[in-house]
């Protein structure tokens, strides 16, 4: 978990607070705030784009289900859900220029 935190951190105060005076202590907040096992009880908890914008202060793109961009991320993750399924990797790790997967444990 601490090395997630951590990632999450460097990415945050390099990226979307870069050029906030308090990026370091948004950051923590954010990650502390991800990170509540009293808050969120289990990995993968919906986070709905309001609690981010206003709660975590992300700069996130509140979209309906209408917007054409929301349709692009939509299938993206469809697409995703059903390669993976079929797939005998339990995790993916995609950049622009590739793709490493984390195949499951043998039983």
């Amino acid at each position: 978990m601490a090395f997630g935190g951590d990632v999450a951190k460097k990415f945050l105060v390099n990226h979307m607070f870069h050029k906030m005076q308090d990026g370091e202590a948004a950051a923590d907040n954010v990650v502390k705030t991800l990170s509540s096992v009293e808050r969120f009880k289990v990995h993968g908890r919906l986070i709905d784009g309001r609690t981010a914008r206003t709660e975590l202060k992300l700069k996130v793109k509140l979209c309906s289900q209408k917007d054409e961009f929301w349709g692009h991320v939509w299938e993206y993750y469809t697409r995703a859900e059903v390669a993976i399924a079929r797939s005998n990797s339990m995790k993916w790790f995609e950049t622009e220029d590739e793709l490493l997967m984390a195949p499951r444990p043998s039983a």
